[in-house]
């Protein structure tokens, strides 16, 4: 199954359309994180995934890369996730660019 994606300049075009979901370590999260995002980190994904609401999700990491890993998971447990490339690193480059 292939991993939905989108860019970070989507992503903040069609912020109101997502639930975003930061999956960065606590102390990486403590570093910065969007006002609107809630924390839950891939090590804690599995068993708090009922905490999350039938609506699409953007997911987020540093890079992209946890953040493709935990779309797989949650897609494939059937909710709606999509991996923002490049992660906070890309949607920081986005965001100072506006």
């Amino acid at each position: 199954m292939a991993i939905k994606a989108v860019s970070a300049a989507e992503y903040l075009k069609r912020k109101h359309e997502f639930l975003l979901v930061d999956v960065r370590t606590q102390d990486e999260w403590e570093e910065g994180h969007e006002e609107e995002a809630v924390h839950i980190p891939l090590d804690e994904l599995e068993a708090r995934m009922g905490e999350l609401p039938k609506k699409p999700l953007a997911i987020i990491c540093h890079s992209g890369g946890r953040s493709a890993a935990a779309c797989g998971f949650l897609s494939s447990a059937g909710l709606d996730a999509c991996n923002v490339t490049g992660g906070m690193s890309a949607l920081i480059r986005e965001k100072s660019r506006r």
